[in-house]
């Protein structure tokens, strides 16, 4: 039945890979299927926001934003992320696969000008490592401070106009350097969850549970104690500006250290350089490369993010391989359908 599928590509990878070009046609017609409606998405809630106050209003009325778009339309545009995934993992001609980048990061510059910025630039560095592992090339320094500092300068300049409308030329100038600084906070989360252990400790493992919903649920900021670090440091410290929008992000290391002391930051740090060992190794399949593209934004975020968002994101990731298997499926169907009618 569904031989008609099974046509003889070459392979697109080393000599490990699999013939996985025969998905392109049904990854295309589900990419720019849903891109407009991607596109619709994200621009409604751009307008809502600006219309309601601007970056802080998504960390207070979150259900608000999200209620604005149908729940079709959120339902839909969850495969878009994965499919253009795809399509960057197993597409080798550059034609088409320049045209679904710059596509793709046009409908999520509206992301940006809301202000939200850790996503996209996660994603950036995915879509860096997935070309890197692709190329027969060897990777050039100059190239990768190239992207380290355009992701700075930009991500000073949203940081600025989302903070600061009156901000004047000068602090622009020094808005790298401002960014750069900011990098620490993570460190302070755990700085506090040290002093604070005490405090802190008994709401671990609820931490991490939580961590693994991370991927299926927009939080509201009605605060619950033990749910979220972030959210329990930032009313510790100052809960009148938490109550405004404003707070810390939170830290694998300040989790783990509540969970397992100093020797729980030294475990976790072992089985983290052997698991990204273990994720290089299973790059060099194009099937596999996916998977792990999937993941690692969450790994990336993990030092502002919490411990067990990668292992949320890698079930959604599961799912929409899930969704994407039986529409596929459904595309081989329609083609021996059709052939068989002709």
């Amino acid at each position: 039945t569904y031989g008609v599928c099974r046509w003889n590509y070459r392979r697109i990878m080393p000599p490990s890979g699999h013939p996985v070009a025969r998905y392109l046609p049904f990854l295309y017609i589900a990419y720019y299927g849903t891109l407009p409606i991607q596109l619709y998405k994200n621009f409604s809630y751009y307008l809502f926001i600006q219309q309601h106050g601007g970056y802080l209003y998504l960390w207070t009325n979150r259900g608000d934003i999200v209620s604005s778009v149908p729940l079709l339309v959120r339902a839909i545009v969850l495969i878009n992320a994965p499919v253009f995934l795809a399509i960057f993992v197993f597409e080798k001609r550059k034609k088409w696969l320049y045209l679904a980048t710059i596509s793709y990061f046009v409908t999520s510059s509206f992301t940006l000008l809301i202000g939200y910025r850790s996503g996209v630039f996660a994603l950036v560095l995915v879509l860096w490592y997935v070309a890197k592992i692709k190329s027969v090339t060897k990777s050039r320094i100059i190239a990768l401070a190239a992207l380290a500092l355009l992701l700075v300068v930009v991500g000073s300049t949203i940081q600025m106009l989302r903070e600061d409308n009156q901000a004047t030329l000068a602090d622009y100038v020094f808005a790298p350097l401002e960014f750069i600084r900011m990098q620490g906070n993570s460190i302070d989360v755990t700085a506090v969850a040290v002093k604070y252990e005490k405090m802190l400790a008994p709401h671990a493992i609820s931490y991490a549970w939580y961590d693994l919903q991370d991927a299926f649920v927009f939080r509201e900021l009605q605060y619950v104690q033990g749910h979220d670090l972030a959210n329990d440091v930032s009313v510790l410290l100052n809960p009148i500006a938490f109550s405004r929008g404003l707070g810390d992000a939170g830290s694998y290391l300040a989790q783990m250290y509540l969970l397992g002391g100093v020797a729980g930051v030294i475990v976790l740090s072992l089985l983290l350089g052997g698991g990204l060992h273990l994720l290089y190794r299973y790059s060099r399949d194009a099937r596999s490369l996916f998977v792990v593209a999937s993941i690692l934004p969450a790994i990336i975020l993990m030092p502002r993010g919490q411990l067990l968002g990668w292992a949320s994101t890698l079930v959604k990731t599961g799912l929409s391989l899930a969704v994407l298997w039986y529409g596929w499926r459904l595309y081989c169907t329609i083609l021996w359908l059709a052939g068989s009618s002709v």
